[in-house]
């Protein structure tokens, strides 16, 4: 499994997109826009400019309406029972990383298997975070065979 909680922890969408910039490298400050209206949203822009080359308004828009569902996912998600060990991958700069491979326990009847890498949360996907994913998956898929 890979860096995810099976329940909303805190914090609001706002919260949440604040945490995906700094993810990206974006320091933003402290994310006290309540809601996204113009003013908030003219703030968070000029908060960001910098990095407008890489994070245009498109991806900006892309990035703001899947944080707009994410919350329901979560909250409409009912994980079931799993018989077996679970071996989990954290973003070791991830916040909560550590907690985060705990909150599965109760879905789990076996042992979980914490391993953690040295790739922002928002880059396990990516190039750099799949060459390193990569080896660890491989790893847990060997062991098991």
């Amino acid at each position: 499994m890979l860096d995810s909680m099976p329940t909303r922890v805190g914090g609001s969408i706002s919260d949440m997109l604040v945490d995906e910039l700094r993810s990206a490298g974006i320091e933003v400050g402290d994310p006290e826009h309540a809601g996204f209206s113009r003013h908030a949203m003219t703030d968070l822009y000029e908060m960001i400019r910098d990095h407008a080359e890489s994070l245009t308004a498109d991806r900006l828009g892309r990035l703001m309406n899947s944080l707009s569902c994410l919350g329901d996912c979560i909250d409409n998600y009912h994980p079931q029972l799993f018989a077996g060990n679970l071996s989990y991958i954290s973003a070791a700069e991830h916040p909560n990383s550590k907690d985060a491979a705990l909150l599965w326990q109760v879905f789990v009847t076996g042992e979980i298997q914490n391993v953690y890498v040295r790739v922002p949360h928002g880059s396990l996907l990516g190039p750099t975070g799949i060459a390193v994913v990569g080896p660890v998956v491989a790893s847990f898929t060997n062991n098991a065979l």
